[in-house]
């Protein structure tokens, strides 16, 4: 029988506690899902420190090295709330050597769950599932049409927000070519005319 679960990635910065709302997040996924959840961050101490009880919830923690580098994002909270944050989020790409479960379901850590519906994609005969339009939450009907392509001449846009995997042969390589794209990111943004920003 292979292994099932959700892969979390939590690394704070100066505006946010990640590791907080991976808590919450591990919570709802126990309650809905009833899956085993590892936690893949940089800083285990400050969660046995600020978070003792988080085994609760969270079944493996993943110590990685803290990222060297963060991204800094405009975040619009409302029409006259905007601000830059950091993140990071580099080891997404290495998901298929941190997940310890044979199936894989990895969320940010504010995708919140409220039901069972992410159980579906074990049932589904497929090694990679991905959105391609997120949905408004209000509107389950109408998806969001933010932008179909990551700019005008360039390719199409798909959202990692949430994303289901099993280990394969083929999602190796996948993964591989993730990675190698990161490390070339350069040469990609420009042959895919992607904007630098």
């Amino acid at each position: 029988m292979m292994s099932k679960g959700i892969l979390l990635f939590a690394f704070n910065n100066i505006e946010i506690d990640y590791i907080k709302q991976a808590i919450f997040c591990a919570k709802k996924a126990k309650e809905h899902l009833k899956l085993p959840v590892a936690l893949v961050t940089d800083n285990s101490s400050y969660l046995d420190t600020n978070y003792p009880f988080y085994k609760k919830y969270i079944d493996q923690v993943i110590p990685v090295q803290r990222e060297n580098t963060t991204q800094v994002r405009n975040f619009a909270d409302g029409v006259y709330s905007i601000r830059k944050l950091h993140w990071k989020n580099h080891s997404r790409s290495d998901c298929y050597e941190l997940s310890p479960f044979d199936e894989t379901i990895v969320l940010d850590v504010d995708y919140i769950i409220c039901n069972d519906i992410l159980l579906n994609c074990f049932k589904i005969d497929e090694d990679f599932l991905i959105y391609r339009n997120p949905t408004d939450v209000a509107d389950t009907v109408r998806t969001i049409q933010l932008f179909d392509r990551i700019s005008d001449r360039s390719i199409d846009m798909w959202w990692a927000t949430g994303f289901y995997f099993k280990k394969t042969p083929f999602m190796k390589m996948y993964f591989d070519l993730v990675k190698h794209i990161k490390d070339n990111w350069p040469y990609y943004r420009l042959i895919y005319q992607i904007p630098n920003n």
